[in-house]
C-alpha cells in the first residue's frame, strides 16, 4: 500500500516535472495575423513550387524562403519566434491554417478551372484549324456552318421581300448552287 502510494506519487511528479507550462512570450516584432497568413501561404506556394521546379531553383541559386523573408521585410528569427507563439494560441494558430488552407484549395480549385478552360479552347482551337498541306485551313464542318448560315440569312431575307424580284431570283438560284455544294461535301 505504501509502495504503491510512492510510486504514484514519483509518477506524478515525474509526469510535470518533465513538462514546461511556461507559454513564450509575445515577441517583440508581432507579426499582424492577416501577414502571418500571407508568409504561410507564401511559404506553401514556394515549397510547391520547389518540389516541381527544384533543378531550376538550383540552377539559378534561388534561396525561395529567404525571398519571403525579405517580401515581408523580417529575419528568420522573428518568424520562428512569432511562428512559435502563434503555435502557443491554438485557436489562434488553428485559424491561421485554415484560412491558408482555404486559400491555397481556392488557388488550386481556380487553377483547375482555368487548366480546363484553356484545354477547351485548344480544342476548340484544334477542331477549327487544321494542318492541311502544310497551311492553316478552316476545317470542313466549320466552313459548312458558316454556309449554312449564310443560306438561312439569305432565305430569310428572300421570305420577308426584303430585295426586288430579279435579285430575288438570283439570289436564290445562287443559294440552290451553294446547297448542291454542301451537299457534295
Amino acid at each position: 500500500m505504501i509502495a504503491k502510494r510512492i510510486v504514484y506519487s514519483v509518477l506524478f511528479l515525474f509526469i510535470f516535472a518533465c513538462q514546461s507550462l511556461d507559454n513564450p512570450k509575445m515577441p517583440e516584432n508581432l507579426i499582424e495575423e492577416e501577414q502571418m497568413i500571407d508568409i504561410l501561404k507564401d511559404i506553401a506556394f514556394v515549397k510547391a513550387a520547389k518540389s516541381s521546379y527544384r533543378k531550376v531553383f538550383e540552377l539559378e541559386n534561388i534561396d525561395p524562403e529567404a525571398y519571403i523573408l525579405r517580401k515581408y521585410n523580417i529575419d528568420s528569427l522573428t518568424f520562428a519566434e512569432n511562428n512559435h507563439w502563434y503555435a502557443s494560441q491554438l485557436k489562434t494558430y488553428d485559424r491561421i491554417f485554415r484560412t491558408v488552407k482555404d486559400t491555397l484549395e481556392y488557388s488550386k480549385n481556380l487553377t483547375d478551372r482555368l487548366r480546363k478552360q484553356q484545354d477547351s479552347l485548344q480544342k476548340v482551337y484544334d477542331s477549327i484549324y487544321k494542318q492541311k498541306d502544310g497551311e492553316d485551313t478552316i476545317s470542313s464542318s466549320v466552313d459548312q456552318d458558316i454556309r449554312e448560315r449564310e443560306i438561312e440569312e439569305n432565305l430569310e431575307e428572300i421570305d420577308e421581300g426584303n430585295i426586288e424580284e430579279s435579285s430575288r431570283k438570283s439570289k436564290a438560284k445562287a443559294l440552290r448552287n451553294k446547297l448542291k455544294e454542301a451537299e457534295k461535301e
